[in-house]
């Protein structure tokens, strides 16, 4: 399933397919509808026909305007694919953000990034209700990204499976396999003047910076019930998801 899982797109970072996971009702999650990835600036344009027929109606790029310029998406270029995208200028999940200390000890980002999971859920509040949005009305194919495809697109991706009825356990080992695609990040940030010197002066802070630790993601699930009252709540009150949204959304994604 793993094979099946990771596409290996020439220029693409942590491409992935969500399909496969049990759900709900003894229903599983569909292949080829669901998509979730970091950049996808570098894709080469031999892969575009291949992205084209995966038949992608919607991208949802959760990068910050900044991000989105410095690094456009353009594969989907002549197509009839939507690019949505929300112009805002700061994010948490900008990595940067968090190497302006170069003092910064491994403990101090881990603890750094813990914080981020909690904030992520208010800050991209907004950019999850139109990905939701589009996934109730049924605008699939679908994939979402941001940079690393591993925070901001992680607790997007936690999030949806978790409406789907995924487990807790199946939850966390898809945003474990981010972890697969920490040699091709490391790269792509040594590439970037806020990240080259760092990564050189610091290899040991950047590490908690990299990975994606289940103690980030379960720091969000937390703050879920402590904030919101739980998934159910914050789908409904933050997102405007409701049940009835919920089965519409399961409807399209599951079989």
């Amino acid at each position: 399933m793993r094979s099946q899982r990771i596409l290996n797109i020439n220029g693409g970072h942590n491409f992935r397919d969500m399909g496969g996971y049990a759900a709900a009702g003894g229903r599983t999650v569909r292949w080829a509808t669901l998509y979730r990835s970091g950049i996808m600036s570098k894709i080469e344009s031999s892969e575009s026909a291949l992205l084209t027929s995966l038949g992608i109606v919607s991208i949802c790029d959760l990068r910050t305007t900044k991000e989105r310029a410095h690094r456009p998406t353009v594969w989907h270029s002549g197509s009839d694919t939507e690019l949505l995208a929300r112009d805002y200028e700061m994010s948490a999940g900008v990595l940067k953000n968090l190497v302006k200390d170069r003092d910064a000890s491994s403990e101090a980002v881990a603890g750094h990034m813990h914080s981020i999971y909690r904030d992520l859920l208010r800050e991209q509040s907004e950019s999850y209700v139109e990905l939701f949005r589009r996934l109730v009305a049924g605008k699939v194919p679908l994939i979402f990204n941001c940079t690393a495809g591993k925070d901001r697109t992680g607790i997007a991706a936690a999030l949806i499976l978790s409406a789907l009825g995924v487990s807790r356990e199946d939850v966390m080992a898809d945003y474990a396999l981010t972890n697969e695609f920490i040699e091709g990040l490391v790269e792509l940030l040594r590439q970037d003047a806020d990240y080259s010197d760092w990564f050189a002066d610091q290899p040991e802070a950047a590490y908690p910076l990299l990975r994606a630790e289940p103690l980030y993601l379960q720091g969000m699930f937390d703050e879920l019930e402590s904030r919101y009252g739980g998934l159910d709540a914050y789908l409904a009150e933050v997102l405007h998801v409701g049940p009835r949204e919920v089965e519409a959304m399961r409807a399209h994604l599951l079989e």
